[in-house]
């Protein structure tokens, strides 16, 4: 399945690995990552799902605000079955809801 992961903390980071390692495309991330309020969770020992993504290469958007018209064109263009999303602060309107198959 053609999959994108929209979040931060350790919870993301378990989803792309579990993913990666049950076959499915994950064909890129949404990360908080670079926000400042973001680094308590790094130093108390949380993965950056950035930094594993990219490690997995998987691209990685930051600074998308999830709702804005950049984010349905890029998320429409990618034909996704399933997005996930974890810890993001945004609430998911109807056109983002419809973009993936499932």
């Amino acid at each position: 399945m053609r999959t994108f992961i929209i979040g931060s903390k350790e919870l993301s980071c378990i989803i792309l690995d579990t993913l990666i390692g049950a076959g499915h495309e994950v064909v890129g991330v949404y990360s908080r990552d670079t926000e400042p309020g973001m680094l308590v969770w790094r130093n108390m020992g949380h993965r950056s799902l950035a930094q594993e993504a990219e490690e997995m290469n998987v691209p990685v958007h930051h600074n998308m605000k999830v709702n804005s018209e950049a984010s349905i064109n890029l998320l429409t263009s990618l034909n996704l079955d399933v997005v996930y999303s974890c810890f993001w602060s945004e609430i998911f309107k109807q056109p983002i809801l419809d973009i993936p198959k499932l």
